[in-house]
């Protein structure tokens, strides 16, 4: 469908509004193409119009028709003087020329009323009107505002910057642009936490000049998504069984062994040197009655990713069932029924009642105190500006989820309105002091590794909280998260990630084998 162009001997005449015809011809190929180009995101705003921007090298560029955006004018301005260049043409020449570009019926009306007084106040006046006259009251602030509330998340930090800086090019000319100086404070404060503690280590603030600052905070980013790759990789690996499970044969062999090393059931196809996998019946039992996936047994005291037993003899092994928990069960109930454990409720009220000489090994005294759930993480959410480390609190006897309004503020979550306040009684004294919450913000817990993500969590906002997140039963429970104070772990039943016990990674170094000649020996 090309665009039916306008000679020049129809510059005395009024402007005649663009038509599009539909023919099929190559031009149709080019212009489709440019459509397509178009759509790539280049700034942090947001397509919320239909019109579209197409340019090509020695034409003038084109606006479809449709509501006009700070980024479509930019662009049109680039490729108008881009294109002026190309022709070398004339000052007086250059509205007239690129005018029908801008196909909105209204901009084609109003420059056929006002063409002689356009065309003489040149191309630089033209746009300013268009800006003014087209463009929503208040752009200026919209785009600086969208500029101030970005922040990296996950994306690489050149690419971040480049949307900021072409974001910033909108307000060329406006007293609202941010200076280098505006842009780097902003990048500073809103990178990923893991880049911002890098940099910060790295002494990065001490940089003076901003171009070199972003050299060199992009060292440091690199660094950063290099590491949590491997960490991803390598939590990935820890998911699956080991290896040692499944044994590795030559490769020349797989073809002989496929077709003897399968047996098949009633029910599946399993190879002989790997178990079944659980059935969900069995992950029940194993939940309700303490178990661990990986060994396979009922009332342990270690989870799948310390099993020091491993995986069971397939050749003995037998699906679990009820009859299985509860014989396991007996025998638990018969370790604990041991003389010392009914005497330890009368060591605190009466001492003179321990059976036995009374020594110090013949009964077990619970401790005074036990250390908190404190939980090193990362907070963010669907509306949070940014992702921020805290130190949090588990409490699994707390019925909601609290937070300090100033780590709401900073994170500049928006806030909703309870569905009916909620009152907490505090004593005070000799007497009590009743305490109304009714707004609430949504939050999202992301481990310091980056590997765990919890769902999001309704946090109730708490003036004077202690804390900056106290983490209650909504958030244990939502995430499938067991607590076990002995072994001070807070597990996820889904995964068996543990967010209080990071895993260790470990990097094994193969050094190459030497003949007696002292040389490397060739593979």
């Amino acid at each position: 469908m090309p665009i039916m162009p306008l000679s020049e001997s129809s510059l005395g005449s009024p402007l005649p509004l663009v038509t599009i015809s539909n023919s099929d011809d190559s031009d149709n190929e080019y212009i489709s193409s440019y459509h397509n180009m178009s759509a790539q995101t280049t700034t942090l705003l947001k397509r919320n119009t239909t019109a579209t921007y197409i340019g090509e090298q020695g034409k003038p560029p084109i606006i479809t028709p449709g509501k006009l955006t700070p980024e479509l004018l930019f662009d049109f301005e680039n490729g108008a003087y881009s294109y002026f260049s190309f022709k070398d043409m004339k000052t007086k020449m250059e509205v007239p020329k690129v005018t029908g570009s801008l196909q909105d019926g209204r901009i084609q009306t109003w420059y056929r009323l006002n063409r002689v007084a356009v065309d003489a106040a040149g191309f630089p006046a033209f746009m300013k009107h268009i800006c003014n006259a087209w463009l929503e009251p208040g752009w200026e602030q919209d785009v600086k505002l969208a500029i101030l509330m970005s922040h990296q998340n996950n994306t690489p930090i050149s690419d971040w910057i480049m949307l900021l800086e072409s974001t910033n090019a909108l307000l060329k000319g406006h007293v609202r642009k941010l200076s280098d100086d505006d842009l780097r404070n902003h990048i500073q404060s809103h990178v990923h936490a893991n880049t911002m503690t890098a940099a910060t280590t790295a002494e990065l603030h001490l940089i003076v000049e901003y171009e070199k600052y972003k050299c060199a905070l992009k060292v440091v980013d690199d660094a950063r998504i290099r590491a949590d790759e491997l960490l991803r990789a390598v939590v990935k690996q820890m998911m699956v069984q080991p290896s040692s499970a499944h044994p590795q044969f030559p490769r020349s062999n797989m073809t002989s062994l496929s077709s003897t090393t399968v047996v098949n059931t009633s029910s599946s196809t399993h190879t002989l040197d790997r178990l079944p996998a659980l059935t969900s019946a069995e992950r029940a039992l194993l939940v309700e009655h303490n178990g661990c996936f990986k060994c396979r047994c009922f009332y342990t005291m270690h989870k799948s990713p310390n099993c020091p037993d491993g995986f069971p003899d397939k050749t003995l092994y037998t699906p679990l069932t009820d009859l299985d928990a509860l014989a396991a069960k007996k025998h638990q109930i018969k370790k604990e029924k041991i003389p010392v454990a009914a005497v330890v409720p009368t060591v605190v009220v009466m001492p003179s009642a321990v059976l036995g000489e009374g020594s110090d090994s013949e009964y077990v005294i619970a401790p005074f105190y036990v250390p908190h759930f404190y939980y090193d993480c990362s907070i963010g959410g669907s509306t949070a500006s940014s992702q921020l480390p805290i130190h949090a609190l588990i409490d699994h006897g707390l019925d909601s989820v609290l937070i300090n309004p100033l780590l709401a503020d900073q994170l500049q979550l928006r806030r909703h309105k309870l569905p009916s306040p909620k009152e907490v009684i505090m004593a005070i004294g000799d007497g009590h002091r009743t305490f109304s919450f009714d707004e609430w913000v949504p939050v999202m817990i992301i481990s310091m590794d980056q590997s765990w993500t919890s769902r999001t969590c309704h946090a109730i906002i708490a003036p004077n909280l202690s804390v900056p997140l106290l983490l209650g039963g909504p958030f244990l429970f939502s995430n499938s998260l067991v607590i076990d104070h002995q072994l001070h772990t807070c597990i996820d039943k889904k995964t068996g990630y543990d967010l209080l016990n990071l895993p260790t990674i470990k990097q094994n170094i193969t050094k190459p084998k030497l003949n007696y000649a002292g040389n490397r020996r060739l593979s």
